[in-house]
C-alpha cells in the first residue's frame, strides 16, 4: 500500500481548503486514466487534508507497475495544471 498526501504549500505543509476537493479530483482523473486509487480526506486535522491510497495487488508485475506509475504521473500532472501548481 502506498499513500500520497497533497498539500498547498510544501514548505509549511499547509493543506488545501476542503472545498477544492483535491483527493476526489485525483480519484476521478485516475479513473479516467484506468487507475483505481482511494481518496483520503481530513488527514491533516480531521477536517482538512487530501491524499490517496494506492493498493496494488501482491501479484503485480513489472509492466503493471510501470503502467501504474505512468498513469499516476499523468493524473497528477493534469490536476497540478488545473490548480495552477
Amino acid at each position: 500500500m502506498w499513500g500520497l498526501e497533497f498539500v498547498a504549500d510544501k514548505k509549511t505543509r499547509q493543506p488545501f481548503e476542503p472545498g477544492k476537493k483535491i483527493a476526489h479530483r485525483v480519484v476521478a482523473e485516475a479513473m479516467n486514466n484506468g487507475l483505481i486509487v482511494y481518496p483520503v480526506t481530513g488527514c491533516a486535522d480531521g477536517a482538512r487534508g487530501d491524499g490517496v491510497l494506492i493498493c496494488p495487488p501482491l501479484v503485480i508485475n513489472d509492466e503493471e507497475i510501470t503502467f501504474l506509475v505512468e498513469q499516476l504521473d499523468k493524473t497528477l500532472a493534469k490536476i497540478c495544471r488545473e490548480i495552477g501548481g
